[in-house]
């Protein structure tokens, strides 16, 4: 009788690895082609809206398109002699002799209130207004060559700054200079106009404007925050000056070129192109794998490119809808209403995809910029502008017959005043377009924005920054 042959040990688990490699290479050959699907569909929607707006005439959608072409020497700012941003650290209120520590923001002309010159020195070295603007005086005259180099290159009519300009994410934006020369120059006029130097005063506040402009050509919506706080120092000037009834008719007419070729709203919109600009172009670099993704985003080597084409597309719309077209055609003025819905869009993308955002979204919902809060800030801005080129015609009144006007001709959302001490009450409707009787803007919802010389009611506490 012959033996039965034994059964093989472990015979299973051959098949159940060869069945487990099956589903495992069928998986990654499904994950490579769902890549490539993913890959074609996001470039080819990429490609439809550059199409799309090729077709509408727009032009400007890349980085390289808002690049300031080059510019001669001999009119260059950045060219000019002795022109180094470097240096114009060295005006830092943080170089300041005697400065005293803690101080806080100052409300302003917002407010009818004059810079406290001895607010920002300590009282043993300066006790009253005199000796503040003294002191500051001094230390500003140490600096005299850099200052009047800055504002020589200032008054030259182009600029074009050097920087790396074709390297967007590495590209370094001169913030912290712009503010620390704009403030030196806005400090040492408010000084020059406490001791009667008003030609220096006037020539701080041009100095100011010009710089200002030259900005402009640096094409980021961070640079144009800080030229909305610069603009807001050069009017500082203009009002603590008209107080004082200190500038000529020859200075308000300079005052009166160089806010009229500053516009905040085209400012802001000009910005915002440029930001999306620079934020398309480093998400395309990235699909491209010519750089990784910034702190905050996403490694792109996991995902698919197409999945970045098609946040690319996403963003685009978004500026598109909400803030550059939002009723197809494109905008001249900034709306706080579209702003504020493109916020609320934002956060409905943020939740959409069992709440976390769509893999379409997942880059734009974190680029775009809190541009509510940005648009505010223009529109009071502009209104600012408009109230200042009226209160210059409103001091050449003065200057012409010693008294402001009983009746001043103005359109709405303008209104004018004569207050019972015989100074104007000139202010624009805030954003909630109600008339408030020209109380300071508090909120969104609440007051005006006010150009007056008198303010008797001021309560620091109360006044909204």
């Amino acid at each position: 009788m012959s033996a039965s042959p034994s059964p093989k040990k472990g015979g299973c688990l051959p098949l159940a690895l060869k069945i487990g490699g099956l589903f495992i290479g069928l998986c990654l050959i499904g994950l490579v082609v769902g890549y490539l699907i993913e890959d074609g569909r996001g470039r080819k929607a990429w490609d439809a809206y550059l199409a799309e707006q090729r077709e509408k005439g727009v032009t400007q959608l890349l980085w390289h398109d808002f690049i300031p072409p080059e510019v001669p020497d001999e009119e260059n700012m950045a060219k000019a002699p002795g022109f180094d941003l470097d240096a114009w650290q060295e005006l830092s209120d943080t170089q300041w002799p005697h400065r005293r520590q803690g101080v806080k923001r100052q409300p302003g002309w917002r407010a009818a209130q004059p810079w406290d010159l001895a607010l920002l020195i300590t009282e043993e070295a300066a006790a009253t207004e005199e000796e503040a603007a003294r002191v500051l005086l001094d230390h500003f005259a140490t600096h005299e060559e850099l200052l009047a180099s800055i504002s020589a290159a200032a008054a030259r009519p182009a600029c074009r700054m050097d920087l790396n300009y074709e390297a967007i994410v590495n590209m370094t934006f001169p913030i912290g200079e712009l503010r620390d020369a704009t403030r030196a120059f806005a400090i040492r006029g408010a000084a020059a106009l406490r001791v009667g130097d008003t030609t220096t005063a006037a020539n701080d506040l041009l100095t100011i404007m010009r710089l200002v402009n030259h900005f402009e050509t640096v094409p980021t919506i961070i640079v144009h925050l800080v030229q909305l706080a610069t603009v807001d120092l050069s009017l500082q000037l203009l009002w603590e000056g008209q107080r004082q009834h200190a500038w000529n008719d020859n200075q308000l007419t300079l005052f009166e070129n160089a806010f009229a070729q500053w516009d905040a709203q085209t400012s802001f919109l000009n910005h915002l192109r440029s930001d999306r600009a620079g934020i398309l172009t480093m998400l395309e670099s990235m699909a491209q794998g010519q750089q990784q993704a910034p702190n905050g985003l996403p490694r792109v080597r996991l995902i698919p490119k197409g999945w970045i084409y098609q946040n690319m597309v996403q963003l685009a719309r978004l500026y598109d809808d909400y803030c550059l077209f939002p009723d197809g055609e494109e905008v001249r003025s900034v709306s706080p209403q579209h702003a504020e819905a493109l916020i609320t869009e934002l956060g409905r993308r943020r939740n959409r995809f069992f709440g976390y955002p769509h893999p379409y979204d997942f880059m734009s919902v974190i680029a775009v910029p809190f541009v509510d809060r940005a648009a505010h800030n223009v529109l009071r801005m502009d209104a600012s502008l408009t109230l200042a080129q009226h209160a210059i015609a409103l001091e050449r009144h003065f200057l012409v017959n010693e008294r402001y006007p009983d009746h001043y001709a103005v359109d709405p959302p303008l209104i004018y005043r004569l207050k019972a001490d015989r100074t104007p009450l000139l202010y624009h409707l805030g954003t909630n377009d109600a008339d408030d009787g020209g109380t300071p803007y508090e909120s969104a919802s609440k007051g005006d924005w006010v150009w007056q010389w008198t303010y008797p009611e001021f309560d620091p506490t109360a006044f909204a920054e």
